[in-house]
């Protein structure tokens, strides 16, 4: 046996690994630096809207289904301030499904009236 055999076997598996790190070290990078997110500031801002959802509904909402969707726009967009102002990465989508889940899970208004309602605000 020759005794180059080792050296020419286990070069190209060495430069193949140190190929393979960097490219998942690069990768890894990239995704904790575009995924860089506080979900406990998320998971706070959410259950603090959820009180003020409450609150706004009742104080503004009387049960026509007609006027829900001037209501809900309005509290769309004090929501978006609130995100804004604590500088939260969530977008007018994302607040949408927020304000449904909590609505209906309050029990101001029927789920579909609300998908609907929400269809009509931009």
């Amino acid at each position: 046996m020759d005794q180059s055999f080792p050296l020419v076997v286990l070069a190209p598996i060495a430069i193949t690994a140190v190929i393979l790190w960097l490219v998942f070290r690069r990768i890894k990078l990239n995704f904790t630096v575009e995924t860089h997110i506080d979900f406990g500031k998320l998971r706070q801002f959410a259950d603090e809207t959820h009180v003020r959802i409450g609150e706004y509904m009742r104080s503004n909402y009387s049960g026509d289904p007609v006027m829900l969707p001037q209501v809900l726009g309005s509290l769309l967009t004090e929501l978006e301030t609130q995100a804004r102002a604590r500088d939260l990465p969530v977008s007018r989508e994302m607040l949408k499904a927020l304000l449904l889940r909590s609505a209906s899970a309050q029990h101001i208004a029927r789920a579909g009236e609300l998908r609907e309602a929400l269809a009509k605000v931009a």
